[in-house]
């Protein structure tokens, strides 16, 4: 004679998620399922991965840390093992080490599914890879998900300190948008992006644009890679050293080229930029120039060129160390004809004061970095040495400053 089947615990999912993704409550039964013995409460990080578990009191009874494919770090707590929802808010088996995910079984030491892809190659050439190698990123409720599309919103906080002669403190705040779509291979991918920036009281540097007011920046950037999937813990860079964006899943090397127009309103000025991108592993090259724009109707706009330079490295646990450099070079009003050297080395006092380089580097995790910069003349001063005019020598006393980047990042894939 088979035993009655007793109500034991019962769950309560979120009820405004299409289907049942993300746990909020669980009870506990008691006497044969017939009286409720207690309440327990689920909190989660950003990727629905449960937290922590508390009871009525607010005791928090269970604690979980993860790794990036979901094994557990950390599991505190008399209901850590009670409970098997934990990563992804998927069912834990403890004996096989395995998360289920309704159609296939994760296995999280290795970070890979344990079962081929059930649409085989239509999903990519890997058919055993978990969300492109990008857990940090995206989620996958039934391990069914083609990730070859999606987006992202961030807001980063420029915090500027001035150092001895140095302007006083600045801040901006940008607000990051991005759209893009790709196979599942990353071999190509193409993306939208846009920033709207605030400046107050930052120093008049190629670096933050300076003074007072808004910024403007859209464009698109398309990309190439190869080598498979490849996630990155390195933030996605839309213009100069602001406007990051949370890293996007993409092969393991990767050439991509942006296109950026960018209004300043601090200056004013209308400018075009290329944006140009080498990725192998985890190291990002980028290049960028500006151009003027609109000449025709706004001839005094972009007084000079620039030209920048960035070396993004990870050098592990998701600490990235970046190098940036950029060259301000004043040139002629854009209704004069003037020929490349005597723009160059044959400036009005106006064009000499655009002859900034600024060079510095950061360390940081993800979009939160701390670094050290300067800026001076003295990369115009190096030109004229190495073409034997050593007369030449601008007197501004080069200025020193700390800067602290926080990125606030939310996903929707």
């Amino acid at each position: 004679m088979n035993p009655m089947p007793v109500l034991e615990k019962s769950y309560l999912w979120d009820p405004t998620e299409p289907t049942a993704t993300r746990i909020l409550m669980m009870t506990c039964w008691k006497e044969n399922g017939m009286a409720a013995g207690e309440h327990l409460c689920f909190t989660h990080d950003a990727l629905k991965n449960v937290t922590s578990i508390f009871d009525e009191q607010q005791v928090q009874r269970a604690r979980y840390e993860y790794a990036p494919f979901g094994a557990l770090i950390t599991a505190q707590g008399d209901m850590a093992q009670e409970n098997r929802f934990r990563f992804s808010c998927e069912c834990m088996d403890d004996e096989l080490e395995l998360v289920y995910y309704n159609y296939r079984h994760l296995n999280p030491l290795d970070g890979r599914w344990i079962s081929r892809d059930p649409i085989a190659e239509n999903g990519g050439e890997n058919l055993y890879g978990f969300v492109s190698n990008s857990p940090s990123v995206y989620y996958d409720y039934q391990g069914l998900k083609n990730n070859n599309s999606g987006g992202a919103i961030a807001i980063n906080f420029t915090h500027l300190f001035g150092m001895g002669s140095s302007p006083s403190d600045g801040y901006s705040i940008d607000l990051t948008l991005t759209a893009f779509t790709q196979d599942r291979d990353c071999r190509i991918r193409g993306e939208l992006f846009g920033t709207v920036s605030y400046r107050k009281n930052m120093p008049s540097t190629p670096h933050q644009g300076g003074g007072d007011g808004f910024d403007f920046s859209w464009g698109a950037k398309g990309a190439v890679g190869w080598g498979g999937p490849h996630g990155s813990n390195i933030p996605e860079r839309i213009l100069n050293n602001y406007g990051k964006l949370p890293p996007i899943p993409h092969a393991q090397n990767e050439i991509s080229y942006g296109y950026v127009f960018n209004f300043n309103s601090c200056i004013p000025e209308i400018t075009s930029h290329n944006l140009v991108q080498l990725k192998f592993d985890n190291v990002v090259l980028m290049y960028q120039n500006d151009q003027s724009w609109l000449k025709k109707w706004h001839p005094t706009t972009d007084q000079a060129w620039t030209a920048t330079f960035a070396l993004d490295i990870e050098l592990g646990k998701g600490t990235i160390c970046s190098l940036l450099y950029q060259q301000f070079t004043g040139k002629a009003n854009l209704n004069e004809k003037r020929s490349l050297t005597d723009t160059i080395y044959h400036q009005t006092p106006y064009q000499e004061s655009l002859n900034w380089g600024l060079g510095g580097i950061s360390i940081g995790q993800g979009g939160n970095s701390f670094g050290f910069y300067t800026d001076t003349h003295a990369g115009q001063d190096l030109i004229h040495w190495l073409i034997g005019d050593k007369k030449f020598k601008q007197t501004d006393s080069p200025r020193f400053y700390f800067e602290q980047q926080m990125m606030i990042e939310t996903k929707k894939k």
